[in-house]
């Protein structure tokens, strides 16, 4: 109290009513006194929660927020007066609120602060809105997915976490035969490609937001069979076809195995091709499931080549479940063609003026012809003095299949059209070819007309 103003001034430092007296002199002679009794009310400042709002939650993810609060008696006391968050919970005494929200959602949270004072004991109050928001959206399956084998039934499941359920899922890179479940997210199927792909997969939750992750899955490829060409003849005729190939596997196999069945020609005489012989490819159908042993039927190869020399029949390219899975030393047969004496495929007789013309058709495969005999005969009542005719060809032959004529030895292989001219004293429509023999190196062949 100053002395000199009679102010009572200070800070009181105990909570409670105290009484005291006070007391008054003046400045006289005698000096008077005079004194009082007097009382006074010491209140604990007000209580009061420090924090205005919380920070919000995910589900899932732990949460830790301490509350304060000043004023009143300590050591306080905390609790949840009403409202809940579902998965939080208070420290009664350190007023910190944590744990993991299980439950997504805005909540009405009441938190009260109670302090030490036992006459009166004080208390504050405060509600606060929480948000409790969808963790994030989250593929938890790890990549690399379980391996498989190419051509074996295969299943394996994902799973995601966060967002908001349901999910639906989608894998569009998956390797053929596998497909995913949209609602569960179970990769199944039987592969039909052997390798290490790597697969994009987007989930989905219920409020359409989206997370893609990459995996990366391996399919083994089963050991193959070995594989082999049969029943192909090991000598075929000129101008005929091929026939009888088949492709056989050792053993079955769980998927189907491609390829490309080819067929080429080498010729015996060097320097000439036979352009009616067109090496050629073609694909080669499954040989595996519907009869694994062999092609489902034995394939003909159209060869309408006419030159002596060899066919070669190899499978240069095999594949299995999209892998190259060709031999180091690929499946192949030879067909020898052999050489022949000449063929007359037709012969037609032309009349014009007082000529008759005679049109042979033909192949002869070594390239030369030396000799043609005509045979003729009358029709009615006309006679012939001679019924037959000898020609030496060997000029002409030379000059259809000679170097100044490469285009046909090429083109035409040993193909040929032979044109004979014959003058005709008398009626020329009273003549009939009979026939047409043509010799070469080989020998003679006869050809008879109708």
């Amino acid at each position: 109290m100053n002395s000199s103003t009679g102010s009572l001034t200070g800070t009181p430092t105990t909570q409670g009513t105290l009484t005291f007296s006070v007391q008054v002199k003046d400045s006289g002679s005698p000096q008077q006194t005079a004194s009082g009794q007097f009382s006074i009310t010491v209140d604990d400042p007000p209580l009061v929660i420090s924090a205005s709002s919380l920070p919000s939650a995910s589900i899932g993810v732990p949460y830790s927020q301490p509350l304060s609060a000043s004023g009143g008696l300590a050591p306080y006391t905390w609790s949840i007066a009403s409202g809940a968050v579902p998965g939080l919970s208070i420290d009664p005494s350190t007023g910190v609120l944590s744990g993991p929200p299980t439950t997504a959602g805005t909540y009405s949270l009441k938190i009260q602060v109670t302090d030490a004072a036992s006459n009166p004991q004080h208390s504050a109050s405060r509600t606060f809105s929480f948000t409790v928001s969808p963790a994030a959206l989250t593929i938890t399956t790890q990549s690399p997915l379980t391996s498989g084998t190419a051509g074996v039934a295969y299943s394996q499941s994902l799973a995601a976490s966060g967002g908001a359920p349901p999910y639906s899922w989608s894998a569009p890179g998956l390797p053929s035969g596998l497909s995913i479940d949209p609602n569960s997210g179970t990769i199944s199927g039987t592969p039909l490609a052997a390798g290490t792909f790597q697969v994009p997969v987007t989930v989905a939750d219920g409020n359409r937001n989206t997370t893609v992750q990459l995996f990366s899955i391996t399919f083994a490829l089963p050991p193959t069979p070995s594989i082999r060409l049969t029943g192909i003849p090991g000598s075929a005729g000129l101008a005929s076809q091929v026939q009888g190939i088949l492709v056989t596997i050792s053993q079955p196999y769980s998927g189907d195995i491609t390829g490309q069945l080819s067929l080429s020609f080498s010729p015996s005489q060097q320097g000439v091709n036979d352009a009616t012989f067109s090496s050629r490819r073609a694909a080669l159908r499954q040989i595996s499931r519907s009869l694994p042993d062999r092609l489902p039927s034995p394939r003909r190869w159209p060869s309408r080549g006419t030159l002596p020399g060899t066919i070669t029949v190899s499978l240069p390219q095999v594949t299995a479940f999209t892998v190259n899975v060709t031999p180091s030393t690929p499946p192949s047969q030879t067909v020898t063609i052999a050489t022949s004496a000449p063929v007359i495929t037709s012969a037609q007789l032309s009349v014009s003026g007082q000529s008759i013309s005679i049109q042979v058709v033909g192949y002869t495969p070594t390239r030369e012809a030396t000799q043609a005999v005509f045979a003729f005969a009358a029709s009615g009542s006309n006679q012939l003095q001679t019924s037959q005719f000898t020609v030496q060809t060997g000029s002409a032959f030379s000059s259809w299949f000679g170097s100044s004529n490469a285009s046909n030895a090429n083109q035409y292989g040993s193909l040929f059209t032979y044109t004979q001219v014959f003058n005709v004293a008398g009626d020329p429509t009273g003549v009939k070819l009979q026939s047409v023999s043509l010799t070469n190196q080989q020998g003679t062949t006869q050809f008879l007309a109708h």
